[in-house]
């Protein structure tokens, strides 16, 4: 899918208003897509728009409760809103490279 492979690369290259705009589209081609919800969540925490983070992992997690990337998501966004995380500026920031 295009529009998620390129919403991916713009969170990793730390294009905060590419993701968000690509992530989106990737949601509204595909809306029962969960992880698409996550990656947009992401989007949202990068261009530090907390209350639409907060609302697209929300419903990744509530959508598949035992996906543990979406749970890992969803704590991530909590962690950086609530100051016990620094916020991210790419995708390596929440995912590093190993």
């Amino acid at each position: 899918d295009v529009a998620r492979e390129a919403g991916i690369a713009a969170l990793d290259c730390g294009a905060v208003d590419d993701a968000v705009r690509l992530c989106s589209a990737a949601v509204r081609l595909s809306p029962d897509d969960l992880g698409l919800q996550a990656n947009l969540s992401l989007a949202y925490l990068l261009a530090a728009d907390d209350e639409h983070a907060v609302e697209c992992a929300k419903v990744a997690v509530e959508g598949a409760p035992n996906d543990e990337i979406s749970k890992g998501v969803y704590s991530f966004v909590k962690d950086v809103i609530a100051g016990r995380r620094e916020r991210p500026k790419r995708l390596s920031d929440v995912f590093p490279i190993r």
